[in-house]
Formats: structure tokens, C-alpha cells, sequence
């Protein structure tokens, strides 16, 4: 134990004076952090709370006992039966929340036993948030008017064989994969430039390998170029590694649900390389010029983090709106746009004047960093500093 005071001291005070690791250790991840869930607690409260307005219903032969349920609680529109195919068309289209159906012979009073008990339909989609809210709160209502024990009536019964659920498998897919693939795909994509991209350039700074590389008869144009095209490469095949096993994983992760990416054409997927691609140049040109700015691969990997935790941020958003945007020059913020062109994809509203935007836009950010890049390495202070 002799002589750790002064070994305790030292280091306090070599953390302490440099301000870059005050910032970037004490400050921006409580920061950053206090940011993220403060987003994603709006984003939940929005998400649970939805609209503050009442389920709408068309409803077919409501007897007169059974609707002082749904007074106050939920708006009814009375349809006749040769209008059912509409009203199931406005509850599939987001038109209306639910179209329920009541059978003739409904009552609150238990049916004899050789008699099958009345069947009560309630259709729906369960793609939208508003219509399974309201399909649980109807359900319960009926539930609760119907006596605990006795078996007066049903409610979307199997034996119907009817499905009630008016969400097509498509819907159910494109909702799965447009909620959590731009959030997988985009941490794909930074972690696998994150695990590249520091090693490559701060690594070298530290064991004095860059400066050799400087002194060759290659630019530091072509040394920039060159190492953000191979690390692309890598990120790509990383991340395609991990975009293949969560592809193959999602039906068991969904608990056995028919949920299948052959839904997508190859035109889809031909966009979505293309979003890719962009955002892969352009994350490892980012990572790059943080790398380059710092002394060694622990110090990079430092100042990565806070980009990594922007980078979740804008990924989640996808989670907690309506869809992709549809004004164009959202298309021109970096990041946020590939989260939304990976969304629109995914959920069938891309527009290719939105996608066009986006991925020439990340083209031209990628440009501007490859040049900010070339100016740090011709800086001794920057590349030489200690």
C-alpha cells in the first residue's frame, strides 16, 4: 500500500484538468440520457393515452336495453344490414373504430340448453392503437351487462369461424416490421461502424502507424476515401448479418406469428439498400472525423457514445408516430431521414421523391465530412497532438 497516494492524486488530477473527459464522462450521458427518456416517456404517454376523444362504432340491430352502455362512452351510428360491407371497410381504413354486430335474438336472459348462446360480432383492426382500445372497452362492457357465470351470449365466438380482426396478414406484418426495424436496423448500422471505425483511425494515431501512412505517395483525399469506402463494406456485412438473423428470429420472437418479409417486393428492398447504403457512408464518415479529432480508442470511443444515444433517440421516434412524414425537407436531417425512409418502406407509404431527398442528401453530408476529414489529416496539431 506504500505510495498510492501520490498514484491516487495523479489520476484524480489527470481526469479532473482535462475538460473533454469532464464533458464527455460526467456531463453528456445524464444528459443525454435525461434527454432520451424524457422523449420516450412523451412518445409512451401519446402512444397509451391517444386522442382524447371517444371510440366511434357503427353498430347493426342494438337492442334498446343494451344501449345506455354506450352512452358517454363511445359514439354509435346505427347501419343497416345491406350497409355491413361499408362500415367494414371504414373500420379496415381507420374510418371508424369498430362495427358491431348484434344477433336477433339477443338478450340478457340465459338461453335454454339445447339452444347454441347468441353470437356478438365486433369487428376491428388491430393495427390501429384507437380500434384495439376500443374493442377491449367494448368487450369489457359487454362483459360486465352479461352475469359472471352464466353463458348469455358470446362474443367474437371461434365457433363462427368468421375473422373479426378486419387487419389483413400484410397490415399485421408491415405494422411489426415499420415499429421496430428502423430502430434495429440504424443501431445495426452504428454499432458495426462503432466497432470499425475508431480501431481504424484513432488505433493507428495511438501506435504511430498514421503518421507513416501520411508520409506515402497517397493523398490524404485518397487516405480519407479509402478508409470510410472499407469500412462501409464491413459495417454493410455486419449489419446484414444482423438484419438476416432477425428476419429469421421474428416469428418466434412474435410467439409463432405468420409474420414473414416475403411480403416485400424487390423494389422495396432495392430502396432499402439504397437508404442503407447512404446511412452506412455516412455514419462511418461521422465516426471517422470524431476518431480522427481524438488521441486514442478509448478517448474516441468516449466521444462516439453521445452519438450512439442520439442515434437510439431518432431511431425510436418511428415507434410513437403516425407513420412517415410527408413534408420533404425533414428528408434533409441526417439520421432522422434514414429512420423515416427505413419506416416508409417497411410500412408501404414510401414516396420515392422522399427517398430520392434523403438518400442525396446523406450522399452530400458524407461528401462534406470526407472533406473535413482530408483538412484534419492534413493537421499536424490535430493528428500529432499528445
Amino acid at each position: 500500500m506504500k505510495g498510492w497516494l501520490p498514484v491516487f492524486k495523479k489520476e484524480l488530477l489527470r481526469f479532473f484538468k482535462d475538460k473533454r473527459m469532464i464533458i464527455g464522462t460526467l456531463i453528456l450521458p445524464g444528459l443525454l440520457i435525461y434527454l432520451v427518456y424524457s422523449f420516450m416517456g412523451d412518445g409512451m404517454q401519446g402512444l397509451i393515452g391517444g386522442e382524447e376523444r371517444a371510440p366511434t362504432a357503427y353498430v347493426q340491430d342494438m337492442p334498446d336495453a343494451v344501449a345506455p352502455l354506450f352512452d358517454g362512452v363511445v359514439e354509435t351510428e346505427s347501419v343497416a344490414a345491406e350497409d355491413a360491407e361499408a362500415a367494414k371497410a371504414a373500420v379496415k381504413n381507420g374510418e371508424k373504430d369498430l362495427f358491431i354486430v348484434f344477433p336477433e335474438n339477443f338478450s340478457n336472459e340465459k338461453p335454454a340448453e339445447s339452444l347454441p348462446a347468441p353470437n356478438v360480432e365486433i369487428y376491428y383492426n388491430a393495427t390501429e392503437s384507437n380500434s384495439s382500445s376500443a374493442y377491449t372497452l367494448v368487450s369489457s362492457l359487454l362483459s360486465e351487462y352479461e352475469f359472471i357465470g352464466e353463458n348469455k351470449y358470446d362474443i367474437n365466438s371461434p365457433l363462427s369461424g368468421v375473422e373479426y380482426n378486419l387487419a389483413t396478414e400484410r397490415d399485421m406484418t408491415s405494422m411489426i416490421f415499420s415499429m421496430l426495424m428502423p430502430m434495429l436496423m440504424m443501431v445495426f448500422i452504428f454499432s458495426g461502424a462503432m466497432s470499425v471505425a475508431p480501431e481504424s483511425i484513432a488505433g493507428e494515431k495511438e501506435r504511430g502507424t498514421f503518421a507513416t501512412l501520411l508520409v506515402t505517395p497517397v493523398s490524404r483525399a485518397g487516405v480519407a476515401v479509402g478508409k470510410i469506402f472499407a469500412l462501409s463494406i464491413i459495417a454493410v456485412l455486419s449489419g446484414l448479418s444482423s438484419f438476416i438473423g432477425i428476419i429469421l428470429s421474428l416469428p418466434k420472437m412474435m410467439g409463432g406469428a405468420d409474420v414473414s418479409a416475403g411480403i416485400y417486393s424487390a423494389g422495396d428492398y432495392f430502396a432499402l439498400l439504397g437508404v442503407v447504403v447512404s446511412t452506412v457512408l455516412l455514419t462511418v464518415a461521422l465516426i471517422s472525423v470524431v476518431s480522427a479529432f481524438a488521441k486514442s480508442v478509448k478517448e474516441a470511443t468516449a466521444y462516439v457514445t453521445p452519438l450512439m444515444i442520439v442515434n437510439v433517440l431518432l431511431s425510436v421516434t418511428c415507434m410513437f408516430g403516425d407513420g412517415a412524414p410527408a413534408s420533404v425537407w425533414l428528408y434533409l436531417i441526417p439520421l432522422y431521414n434514414s429512420v423515416q425512409s427505413i419506416n416508409a418502406v417497411f410500412s408501404f407509404s414510401a414516396v420515392a421523391l422522399n427517398l430520392a431527398v434523403a438518400m442525396i442528401a446523406n450522399f452530400v453530408y458524407t461528401g462534406l465530412l470526407v472533406w473535413l476529414l482530408t483538412r484534419m489529416f492534413k493537421s499536424e496539431k490535430i493528428m500529432f497532438r499528445r
